[in-house]
Protein backbone atom coordinates (compact mmCIF):
# COMPACT_ATOMS: atom_id res chain seq x y z
CA UNK A 1 0.00 0.00 0.00
CA UNK A 2 1.85 3.15 -1.29
CA UNK A 3 1.19 6.23 1.18
CA UNK A 4 -2.25 8.16 -0.60
CA UNK A 5 -3.78 4.86 -0.34
CA UNK A 6 -2.42 4.40 3.16
CA UNK A 7 -4.01 8.22 3.86
CA UNK A 8 -7.33 7.71 2.77
CA UNK A 9 -7.58 4.56 4.71
CA UNK A 10 -6.28 6.33 7.70
CA UNK A 11 -8.89 8.63 7.56
CA UNK A 12 -11.40 6.64 6.79
CA UNK A 13 -10.85 4.34 9.94
CA UNK A 14 -10.82 7.61 11.92
CA UNK A 15 -14.22 7.68 10.90
CA UNK A 16 -16.24 4.71 9.22
CA UNK A 17 -19.58 6.19 9.92
CA UNK A 18 -18.62 8.53 7.67
CA UNK A 19 -19.02 6.64 4.97
CA UNK A 20 -21.06 3.62 5.60
CA UNK A 21 -23.76 3.32 3.36
CA UNK A 22 -22.70 6.06 1.03
CA UNK A 23 -24.41 5.83 -2.36
CA UNK A 24 -22.44 6.04 -5.76
CA UNK A 25 -23.95 6.12 -9.04
CA UNK A 26 -23.49 5.14 -12.27
CA UNK A 27 -24.62 4.89 -15.53
CA UNK A 28 -24.22 1.20 -17.30
CA UNK A 29 -25.74 0.83 -20.96
CA UNK A 30 -29.09 2.66 -20.85
CA UNK A 31 -29.80 2.37 -17.34
CA UNK A 32 -28.71 4.32 -14.01
CA UNK A 33 -27.26 2.40 -10.74
CA UNK A 34 -26.65 3.22 -7.61
CA UNK A 35 -24.16 1.31 -5.40
CA UNK A 36 -23.01 1.14 -1.41
CA UNK A 37 -19.91 1.29 0.46
CA UNK A 38 -20.76 -1.92 2.73
CA UNK A 39 -18.12 -2.75 4.59
CA UNK A 40 -14.84 -1.29 5.24
CA UNK A 41 -11.95 -3.71 5.49
CA UNK A 42 -8.28 -3.43 5.83
CA UNK A 43 -7.31 -3.13 2.36
CA UNK A 44 -10.48 -2.18 0.46
CA UNK A 45 -14.04 -1.26 1.01
CA UNK A 46 -17.19 -3.51 -0.63
CA UNK A 47 -18.90 -1.82 -2.85
CA UNK A 48 -22.71 -3.57 -3.15
CA UNK A 49 -26.04 -3.92 -5.09
CA UNK A 50 -28.72 -5.01 -4.26
CA UNK A 51 -31.75 -5.76 -6.94
CA UNK A 52 -35.02 -6.89 -6.03
CA UNK A 53 -36.42 -10.08 -7.95
CA UNK A 54 -39.40 -7.56 -9.13
CA UNK A 55 -37.08 -5.38 -10.51
CA UNK A 56 -34.74 -8.29 -11.96
CA UNK A 57 -37.79 -10.03 -14.31
CA UNK A 58 -39.19 -6.32 -15.03
CA UNK A 59 -36.12 -4.41 -15.97
CA UNK A 60 -34.24 -4.33 -19.52
CA UNK A 61 -31.36 -2.92 -17.38
CA UNK A 62 -28.08 -4.43 -18.31
CA UNK A 63 -27.30 -5.85 -14.48
CA UNK A 64 -31.01 -7.20 -14.36
CA UNK A 65 -30.68 -9.18 -17.48
CA UNK A 66 -27.79 -10.62 -16.18
CA UNK A 67 -29.26 -11.11 -13.30
CA UNK A 68 -32.35 -13.22 -14.63
CA UNK A 69 -30.47 -15.43 -17.15
CA UNK A 70 -27.95 -16.69 -14.30
CA UNK A 71 -31.08 -17.53 -12.03
CA UNK A 72 -33.97 -18.32 -14.53
CA UNK A 73 -34.15 -16.72 -17.34
CA UNK A 74 -37.39 -18.21 -18.60
CA UNK A 75 -39.39 -16.84 -15.68
CA UNK A 76 -41.31 -13.69 -15.70
CA UNK A 77 -42.56 -13.66 -11.81
CA UNK A 78 -40.73 -12.30 -9.27
CA UNK A 79 -41.86 -15.00 -6.62
CA UNK A 80 -40.89 -17.73 -9.31
CA UNK A 81 -37.54 -16.07 -9.22
CA UNK A 82 -37.24 -15.89 -5.66
CA UNK A 83 -37.75 -19.33 -5.03
CA UNK A 84 -35.41 -20.78 -7.95
CA UNK A 85 -32.46 -18.80 -6.62
CA UNK A 86 -33.31 -19.60 -3.18
CA UNK A 87 -33.30 -23.55 -4.52
CA UNK A 88 -30.00 -22.30 -6.62
CA UNK A 89 -28.60 -20.41 -3.94
CA UNK A 90 -25.25 -22.94 -3.26
CA UNK A 91 -24.61 -23.16 -6.97
CA UNK A 92 -25.38 -19.18 -7.70
CA UNK A 93 -23.36 -18.12 -4.78
CA UNK A 94 -19.81 -16.52 -5.65
CA UNK A 95 -21.29 -16.90 -9.54
CA UNK A 96 -19.62 -13.67 -11.37
CA UNK A 97 -21.14 -11.21 -13.50
CA UNK A 98 -19.61 -8.32 -15.82
CA UNK A 99 -20.98 -4.83 -15.04
CA UNK A 100 -20.29 -2.08 -17.24
CA UNK A 101 -19.54 1.15 -15.08
CA UNK A 102 -19.13 4.66 -17.35
CA UNK A 103 -17.75 2.07 -20.38
CA UNK A 104 -15.12 0.10 -17.91
CA UNK A 105 -15.92 -3.49 -17.19
CA UNK A 106 -15.79 -4.80 -13.53
CA UNK A 107 -16.45 -8.10 -11.95
CA UNK A 108 -19.16 -8.35 -9.25
CA UNK A 109 -19.53 -11.55 -7.44
CA UNK A 110 -23.08 -12.50 -5.81
CA UNK A 111 -22.41 -12.39 -2.52
CA UNK A 112 -26.10 -12.85 -1.38
CA UNK A 113 -29.26 -14.32 -1.72
CA UNK A 114 -32.04 -12.72 0.01
CA UNK A 115 -35.90 -12.85 0.77
CA UNK A 116 -36.21 -9.32 -1.24
CA UNK A 117 -33.04 -9.29 -3.37
CA UNK A 118 -29.95 -10.48 -4.70
CA UNK A 119 -26.24 -8.94 -3.44
CA UNK A 120 -23.55 -8.38 -6.15
CA UNK A 121 -19.91 -6.73 -4.56
CA UNK A 122 -16.96 -5.84 -5.92
CA UNK A 123 -13.45 -5.20 -3.82
CA UNK A 124 -11.61 -1.91 -4.44
CA UNK A 125 -8.28 -1.49 -2.80
CA UNK A 126 -7.24 1.31 -1.32
CA UNK A 127 -4.43 1.47 -4.06
CA UNK A 128 -6.77 1.31 -6.90
CA UNK A 129 -8.78 4.16 -5.17
CA UNK A 130 -5.30 6.65 -4.34
CA UNK A 131 -3.93 5.80 -8.06
CA UNK A 132 -6.42 4.59 -10.69
CA UNK A 133 -8.25 6.92 -13.32
CA UNK A 134 -11.29 3.80 -13.68
CA UNK A 135 -14.68 5.64 -13.43
CA UNK A 136 -15.63 3.75 -9.83
CA UNK A 137 -12.30 4.23 -8.29
CA UNK A 138 -12.25 7.89 -9.50
CA UNK A 139 -16.12 8.21 -7.65
CA UNK A 140 -14.82 6.87 -4.51
CA UNK A 141 -11.80 8.70 -4.13
CA UNK A 142 -14.10 11.96 -5.09
CA UNK A 143 -16.53 10.50 -2.39
CA UNK A 144 -13.50 10.34 0.27
CA UNK A 145 -12.12 13.62 -0.90
CA UNK A 146 -15.26 15.07 -0.32
CA UNK A 147 -16.95 13.60 3.11
CA UNK A 148 -13.22 13.64 4.41
CA UNK A 149 -12.08 17.56 2.88
CA UNK A 150 -11.28 18.21 6.95
CA UNK A 151 -8.92 15.66 8.18
CA UNK A 152 -7.36 15.59 4.49
CA UNK A 153 -6.66 19.31 4.92
CA UNK A 154 -5.39 19.14 8.02
CA UNK A 155 -1.32 19.63 8.83
CA UNK A 156 -1.80 17.87 12.57
CA UNK A 157 -3.89 15.05 10.90
CA UNK A 158 -1.55 14.81 7.97
CA UNK A 159 1.32 14.96 10.18
CA UNK A 160 0.12 11.83 12.29
CA UNK A 161 -0.66 9.52 9.47
CA UNK A 162 3.28 10.55 8.13
CA UNK A 163 4.46 9.90 10.66
CA UNK A 164 2.47 6.13 11.32
CA UNK A 165 3.40 5.06 7.64
CA UNK A 166 7.14 6.06 8.09
CA UNK A 167 6.94 3.91 11.00
CA UNK A 168 5.08 1.22 9.58
CA UNK A 169 7.32 1.07 6.19
CA UNK A 170 10.63 0.74 8.69
CA UNK A 171 8.91 -2.01 10.63
CA UNK A 172 8.08 -3.79 7.14
CA UNK A 173 11.63 -3.19 6.06
CA UNK A 174 13.16 -4.65 9.08
CA UNK A 175 11.05 -7.55 8.95
CA UNK A 176 11.38 -7.79 5.16
CA UNK A 177 15.64 -7.71 5.83
CA UNK A 178 14.83 -10.47 8.75
CA UNK A 179 13.19 -13.16 6.25
CA UNK A 180 15.97 -12.43 3.72
CA UNK A 181 18.45 -13.33 6.31
CA UNK A 182 17.00 -16.48 7.35
CA UNK A 183 16.71 -17.45 4.26
CA UNK A 184 20.33 -16.80 3.42
CA UNK A 185 21.10 -19.04 6.94
CA UNK A 186 18.73 -21.77 5.67
CA UNK A 187 20.67 -22.22 2.45
CA UNK A 188 24.30 -22.02 3.64
CA UNK A 189 22.97 -24.81 6.18
CA UNK A 190 21.26 -27.00 3.39
CA UNK A 191 24.65 -26.07 1.37
CA UNK A 192 26.70 -27.60 4.17
CA UNK A 193 24.95 -30.83 4.44
CA UNK A 194 25.43 -31.53 0.84
CA UNK A 195 28.79 -30.88 1.60
CA UNK A 196 28.42 -33.61 3.81
CA UNK A 197 26.57 -35.40 2.34
CA UNK A 198 28.77 -35.39 -0.90
CA UNK A 199 31.96 -35.94 1.36
CA UNK A 200 31.01 -39.75 1.66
Amino acid sequence: MDYEAFKLRSVIFDNKFRIERKHVEFDSGISSYEVLVHDIGHNALDIVGFFKYFQIVSSVGPIEKELHNLIASKTNSASVLQRVAFERRHYIYDEKIHVDIDGEDYVFKIDGIGPQAVKITVQITYDEIANSTKPLESKLRKLINTLYQGPLNNKETLDKINDTWQKEEAHKQKVHEEVLKDEEIRAQKQKELEDFLNSW
